[in-house]
């Protein structure tokens, strides 16, 4: 009898270490342990404009899962077509390796009564039915992953964004809703459930940006990595973004494992060496840096106690005989320190305010799109009064005013804007016989140019654009000190008939717009002889 309970007994420790040896393995992969990742990044939608960052995030999450012993495919803009093959394909890799599964979204994702979906940049459903055909249910790829029966699975989804196709749906709700994790499984969210997160103003987004930061930190437990980007996202958006996770994993799972003591003393050690040998070299720079500019100095002083004040430049006979009546005495004038305005070259920079307008020809409609930029110009002087005249300027757009001949009404715009002009200009001054002496120069010129602008509205994610090159003008002057310095103020302006998106909008014939930008620019620069 006691021989019999014995073998009984000796069978069920043999089964459940078998059990715990097997869970174990499934939720702790070791460094053998097969890890396979789709990482899918849509950014530029047809029918929906487009994202920032999700191409961006896709390929640093896929790039650093690479590092870190995954097998990944990275899809970038991908249709419906693609997403559902790509998926697919995924859940038979998952399939007889007992490993770790891992898929990551950034893009447009929506959900409709309780069901999430990602989706593909060809959408453009006319109503809520369309998107259970023409986008990918979260549901389906957790049922490819689950019945891959894999050891564990990780879901990501950075796709909490607004819903783009509001206006075409009789109900919309914000965000995804809450999946609940199947067995073995981990999902995230960028933001909690019912809740969108933004796009991000940076090359990813703040969601990714705080995961790339922490998967990469040895030792961290998998629910440690998402509860340190919770801490960070919710610090970075004073508490307006704050991740979600759902979890049934039961055992410990390490991006990155702990590297040993030994190598992690001898890694600090390393590092220790490292930082004092680059500040050592960083003192040994400043020093000799600090050295050059001392000799440098020194000499300027030199130089400048050796030069002779433009007093004593003035060459006065003072004997009245024949000698100094003879010609080579009589040409002699007094010689100025400064060179008069030809064969030089300025380069002025500054910051310029203006409009970029639309106006309809044969009615009082007109656009016109507040816009600030940053402008580089130069002139160069092919004779004492003529100049070869450049200008670029890039920036943004502010906002929109819309006039209709009745009532004017304002819009918040966001937007770039770039105008770019070449023309030859005619100078009055800069030389000590001008009207305007040998300080100030005053300038008017012709030549073409042309003009963009690409924006959206407040309230739509539809961008427009508006392009243009017509008849440029150029009005400014500036004032030079003793050291060539320059201030002054430019005017420019471009004219001509549009083309682009909101032009085609407003009216189908362009041929009956006119376009204009102004931009007045305060300017800083500096006067090459």
């Amino acid at each position: 009898m006691i021989r019999k309970y014995s073998i009984v007994l000796g069978l069920l420790l043999l089964i459940t270490s078998s059990v715990s040896l097997a869970q174990q393995r499934a939720v702790r992969p070791l460094e053998t342990t097969v890890r396979q990742a789709l990482v899918i990044g849509n950014s530029n939608y047809i029918h929906a404009g487009i994202l920032r960052n999700p191409a961006n995030d896709a390929r640093a999450i896929g790039k650093t899962l690479s590092q870190l012993g995954f097998k990944v495919t990275t899809l970038i803009d991908a249709s419906e077509r693609q997403m559902d093959q790509a998926i697919r394909k995924f859940g038979m890799q998952l399939r007889g390796n007992n490993g770790v599964g891992l898929f990551y979204y950034a893009g447009h994702g929506m959900q409709i009564d309780g069901e999430n979906y990602l989706l593909p940049t060809d959408i453009n459903p006319s109503n809520e039915t369309d998107i259970s055909y023409d986008a990918m249910p979260v549901g389906k790829l957790l049922g490819q992953m689950k019945d891959a029966g894999n050891g564990m699975n990780i879901v990501i989804l950075d796709a909490c964004r607004n819903n783009p196709f509001t206006r075409s749906f009789r109900s919309s709700s914000r965000g995804l809703a809450q999946v609940i994790a199947p067995t073995g499984s981990f999902i995230s969210y960028a933001t909690a459930p019912g809740d969108v997160a933004a796009d991000g103003e940076g090359n990813n987004g703040l969601f990714t940006e705080k995961l790339l930061l922490h998967m990469i930190t040895p030792g961290l437990r998998l629910e440690e990595v998402f509860k340190r980007v919770r801490a960070d996202v919710q610090l970075d958006s004073n508490n307006k973004q704050v991740p979600w996770d759902s979890s049934s994993v039961t055992g410990e799972f390490f991006f990155l494992e702990q590297k040993n003591k030994e190598e992690e003393i001898l890694r600090k050690r390393e590092e220790e060496i490292r930082r004092k040998e680059e500040e050592i070299l960083r003192k040994r720079e400043e020093e000799i840096r600090r050295k050059e500019e001392e000799i440098l100095r020194k000499r300027e002083e030199n130089t400048q106690k050796d030069t002779p004040s433009e007093d004593s430049l003035l060459i006065i006979p003072e004997e009245t005989n024949e000698k100094n009546n003879s010609p080579q005495y009589q040409n002699l004038e007094p010689r100025n320190a400064l060179k008069s305005d030809s064969s030089k070259l300025k380069i002025l920079g500054g910051y310029a305010s203006g409009s970029l307008s639309l106006e309809k020809d044969s009615s009082e409609y007109e656009e016109v799109l507040d816009v600030t930029s940053l402008v580089l110009s130069g002139r160069y002087f092919i004779n004492e009064n003529i100049g070869l005249e450049f200008a670029t300027a890039g920036g943004s757009v502010r906002g929109l005013k819309i006039s209709d001949g009745s009532e004017d009404y304002k819009e918040k715009a966001d937007g770039t804007h770039n105008t770019t002009l070449l023309g030859v200009s005619y100078n009055w001054g800069g030389d000590e016989n001008s009207i305007f002496g040998n300080w100030w120069t005053v300038f008017a010129g012709l030549g073409a140019g042309s003009s963009t602008a690409k924006y959206t509205i407040e309230n739509s994610e539809e961008e427009m654009t508006v392009a243009f090159q017509g008849f440029a003008l150029i009005l400014g002057f500036d004032y030079r000190t003793e050291n060539n310095w320059l201030f002054g103020l430019s005017f420019y302006q471009v004219s001509g008939g549009p083309t682009g998106s909101r032009v085609q909008q407003l009216d189908s014939n362009a041929d009956e717009m006119t376009a204009r930008t102004f931009l007045g620019v305060g300017m800083v620069g500096y006067q090459f002889n």
